[in-house]
């Protein structure tokens, strides 16, 4: 709970005297006491910052049980469940606080075990904190109990431990009054039926004041006759003197004899009695007889007695209640005048009252020159410009908590911990001077910022420089075989040339890959996804992982026999788990085990949005699990990251999670680790689903069909690389294909215009003046049967849309082996074989 108490004691003290003046009238006119002790209740919600409801409960006659006695706020419902409460410890906090006679303040019922058989009750009305106190009476004996019911869990402040100890005293002598006031009734009520419907102790004596006779009744009571002075006897030492002095002078004088005293009973217990008699005169006025009665009234001098004693005690605490106001309000004088903190008052619709001296020390303006001014004029921020905040706060909202900049005198500002509450007609305002802790807080935040640009660039440089490395190892590795390549012919020696070009098409193929692995992490590798079976491709892969992984680590596959099919590059995917597995492989330096399983899953919309840029929907799950190392959390948290690596400088270059998170946001997946220390790490791989049928790609009927295909066709490539296009066409005519070439767009679609013949486009995807797509849209609108191959080494487009390939679209990704892109070209002339020769569909590529 917030530090803030619920109330406030200068406030509801002045109440207190208000409302107890009003109770002891309304008893005095006999209204009943639920109707009082509801008004006294009242007062105290009323005065309360925050809503509160409270209730009092009054021992039953039993002594075991409360009844229900005021609650005016809490539902009929409730009341109804509580009126009867037995007491005891485990009560709530009313039952207790009567069992202990100690108060029982409950922060948190839902965890309270005082509450444990009520708590589900209580969640019912929406209670969840529950501070009681006992009612304790002037002489001791228990009278009830006082609780306040809270909407939000917290505990009492001292403030308000004072003001609950006010209000249960006011609650106790108003019950007190009430009761002392009824058994007055009471006493009378019984004093006059006495009289008129029970003999009295009647008795009469001589002129000279002698007893003479006493009825049967005072023997009863006291066990003496009464008769001459024997009736001295029964009365208390204290009062026979001033009974004795009372006759005497009524037997002089003849006036009426009229007294109270206490009574000595034959169980030797006092009780107080009324005395009265008169004198009958004879003609002359002698006294001839005097007639007297004595009756009980110690019923109604007890209820005096205890009337006199609260009535004492209420002048004596509305004495210490009015002296707490004084003092208060010295008190919060001071506070005003000497807080560090910015106070201000204003009226309802934001005009300024008063502002104390740290004001004036904070912000510059001298109090005034501010009076009378409306609040906004002095704030620059843009939530709190306009009035609105202030009448939302004037009408009785919660408190408005909010950082706010004000203007300073000297044209700049400070900014405050602004807190405006209202109370009555008026709104009162705290602020903190919170200007350096923001000016901190801003500098922290861009030297953060610098931090980490400057780990972002010495990350780039370490991977610009291990990449430049590589590239020139993988150079050397091409440009000295072809030298040497160039010796040989020069010198027209019969050397072994095949030798020199293996090794140079072995660097070329190394520095693709390591292009491909570049590609992968930025998310723009050309892709070509098709539709498979994760099953298939994980067994097939089963012997190269456990090559790759060596003997001492055991590889496990255990795949779903009913796992969905889905759509992704086989080849790329194949690369993810490789990958995986070598990082598995290097977290396990003394060996473990290796898992790898399919299975199906589908995210909801809440776990969608736990993990990154994924939908909800089904997936196909691939998590490839070991028993190393595992991560710490932070290094889980940036383990995805490109150039990221935990290892030794020339061991790895924190590409491989990197590519593997890459492809699976290309393919409309995700990718997931969880890892802890000396426990294993275990990575997931969401694909979506993909319901289409899987494609053979080895179907060897189609195999069989391309080894012809081609002879003759018809091929214009488009591609503005002089080299490029150079090589691909001389090796396409060597194959008998018919060759057109563009430089450009424009040119192409210049020939596509034509009236040509043509078979297959083979395009670039980037191209100046047309890009290859634009191109090969155009070429399709005249040409609806043509074949397109896009060539491509940067397929940003393919990567923006998952529909980049259309009908009878394919893409192969640069460099790419010359055998590749003639084997691909067949494909496609072939599948046009098949469709015009009958094939099955289910044989077709």
């Amino acid at each position: 709970m917030s530090a803030d108490p619920i109330f406030h004691r200068v406030a509801i003290t002045a109440s207190l005297i208000d409302s107890e003046r009003a109770a002891l009238r309304r008893i005095a006119a006999g209204d009943p006491l639920r109707d009082v002790l509801e008004s006294v209740v009242t007062t105290v919600e009323s005065t309360a910052r925050l809503p509160v409801r409270a209730s009092v409960l009054l021992m039953d006659a039993d002594g075991a049980t409360l009844r229900h006695g005021a609650a005016p706020s809490l539902p009929a419902s409730y009341n109804a469940l509580v009126d009867g409460l037995p007491i005891g410890p485990f009560q709530g906090s009313c039952g207790s606080a009567a069992y202990s006679g100690e108060p029982a303040y409950v922060s948190d019922i839902a965890t309270d075990p005082r509450w444990a058989a009520y708590a589900s009750i209580a969640a019912q009305y929406d209670m969840r904190a529950c501070w009681s106190t006992p009612l304790i009476g002037a002489d001791g004996v228990l009278l009830g109990t006082f609780a306040i019911y809270l909407t939000a869990p917290g505990a009492p402040t001292p403030e308000d431990l004072d003001v609950i100890v006010l209000v249960t005293q006011t609650v106790a002598l108003t019950i007190e009054r009430f009761r002392s006031e009824t058994a007055l009734r009471e006493s009378e009520d019984h004093y006059r039926h006495t009289v008129e419907l029970s003999p009295q102790i009647t008795w009469t004596a001589t002129a000279d004041g002698v007893v003479d006779q006493v009825a049967q009744r005072w023997e009863d009571w006291t066990g003496s006759t009464g008769t001459t002075s024997s009736w001295q006897g029964a009365l208390h030492p204290v009062d026979l003197r001033p009974t004795i002095d009372a006759w005497t002078r009524s037997v002089a004088t003849g006036d009426p004899y009229d007294i109270e005293y206490r009574l000595r009973l034959r169980s030797g217990t006092y009780r107080w009695v009324r005395s009265r008699a008169s004198a009958r005169f004879d003609a002359s006025g002698r006294i001839v007889k005097w007639y007297g009665s004595t009756e009980d009234v110690d019923d109604r001098r007890r209820a005096e007695d205890r009337l006199r004693v609260n009535e004492a005690k209420l002048r004596r605490l509305n004495q210490i209640l009015e002296g707490q106001v004084e003092d208060s309000s010295r008190a919060s004088e001071r506070v005003w005048m000497m807080s560090h903190e910015v106070l201000a008052s204003a009226s309802i619709d934001g005009y300024l009252l008063r502002v104390n001296p740290a004001f004036t020390a904070v912000l510059g303006w001298p109090e005034d020159a501010v009076i009378g001014m409306p609040l906004r004029d002095f704030t620059s921020s843009e939530q709190m410009a306009g009035t609105e905040p202030w009448a939302r706060v004037g009408a009785g909202d919660a408190p408005l908590r909010q950082d706010v900049a004000f203007r300073h005198k000297d044209g700049g500002h400070r900014w405050l911990a602004l807190t405006v509450v209202s109370e009555g007609d008026a709104l009162f305002m705290f602020g903190r001077d919170i200007t350096a802790e923001r000016d901190a807080a801003d500098a922290l935040r861009i030297a953060e910022e610098s931090l980490r640009q400057s780990q972002k660039m010495e990350a780039v440089g370490q991977l610009t420089g291990g990449i430049a490395h590589d590239f020139n190892n993988l150079l050397q590795g091409i440009t000295g075989p072809l030298e040497l390549i160039d010796h040989a012919l020069r010198r027209k020696t019969q050397a072994d040339l095949s030798r020199y070009v293996a090794l140079a098409r072995t660097s070329a193929a190394r520095a693709a890959a390591l292009t491909h692995r570049l590609l992968a992490f930025s998310r723009r590798q050309p892709l070509a996804p098709v539709p498979l079976n994760p099953n298939e491709l994980v067994d097939s892969m089963a012997d190269l992982l456990r090559r790759t992984v060596g003997e001492g680590i055991e590889t496990r596959t255990v795949t779903d026999p009913g796992v969905w099919m889905a759509r992704c590059d086989a080849n790329q995917l194949e690369n993810a788990l490789l990958n995986l597995a070598i990082n598995a492989r290097d977290a396990m330096p003394d060996g473990g085990a290796l898992t790898i399983t399919t299975s199906n899953t589908e995210l909801t919309a809440d776990a969608a949005r736990r993990l990154p840029g994924v939908a909800e929907g089904q997936y196909v799950l691939i998590q490839v699990a070991d028993t190393g190392t595992g991560m710490s959390p932070d290094t889980v948290q940036r383990a995805f990251e490109p150039f990221y690596t935990t290892k030794p400088i020339g061991q790895g270059t924190g590409l491989g999670l990197s590519m593997a998170y890459g492809f699976a946001q290309q393919s409309g997946g995700t990718a997931r680790i969880d890892s802890r220390l000396g426990q294993g790490t275990s990575v997931s791989l969401y694909l979506p689903r993909h319901l289409e049928t899987p494609v053979a790609l080895d179907d060897p009927l189609a195999l069989s069909l391309v080894a012809n295909a081609g002879t003759g066709a018809r091929v214009l490539v488009v591609e503005d690389d002089d080299t490029v296009r150079a090589v691909v066409c001389e090796v396409l005519r060597s194959l008998d294909y018919q060759v057109s070439e563009a430089a450009d767009g424009p040119s192409g679609l210049e020939i596509l215009n034509s009236a040509a013949p043509l078979d297959v486009l083979l395009t670039d995807v980037g191209l100046p003046g047309l890009n290859g797509r634009q191109l090969a849209d155009a070429a399709l609108q005249t040409r609806p049967n043509l074949k397109v191959l896009f060539m491509t080494g940067y397929a940003e487009a393919a990567t923006r849309s998952a529909g980049f390939l259309t009908g009878n679209m394919q893409m192969i990704t640069k460099p790419f082996e010359l055998n590749d892109l003639t084997a691909r070209l067949s494909a496609m002339l072939t599948l046009r074989s098949v469709a015009c020769s009958g094939v099955p569909e289910d044989h077709r590529t």
